[in-house]
């Protein structure tokens, strides 16, 4: 649990939210557009730590044994926003078990209501 916690915190965090999400989020291209330099280069490391992380589910919903662990509401709001944008959302369709998972983990009544309300 505290290897896949440290994991998302440090390499998926960095690649999705950061160098990702918020370039959406937050433009700072020219004419406040997304910074595709920034964009074009997260996206190879984001596919492949979700590869990853579809191995870890496997059949599974949970990343460490067969309960919710902090790792698990970690991802969750991390799957959510790359989901939103193009890039993400390409690279999930290629991930069935993070997929699944994240389906699953959107269902939980906690989710729903700390899900924010877009657009």
């Amino acid at each position: 649990m505290e290897q896949w916690t440290s994991a998302i915190s440090f390499y998926c965090y960095d690649a999705m939210v950061r160098r990702y999400v918020l370039q959406y989020v937050f433009p700072k291209g020219a004419g406040g557009t997304p910074e595709r330099k920034t964009i074009d280069a997260a996206v190879p490391e984001i596919k492949q730590q979700l590869g990853i992380l579809n191995e870890a589910y496997g059949a599974r919903n949970v990343l460490v044994g067969d309960q919710i662990t902090l790792p698990d509401l970690l991802l969750a709001p991390i799957i959510f926003y790359v989901g939103m944008f193009p890039e993400g959302k390409a690279a999930l369709a290629e991930v069935p078990n993070v997929t699944r998972a994240h389906a699953w983990m959107a269902e939980r009544p906690s989710f729903k209501e700390t899900a924010p309300k877009l657009g």
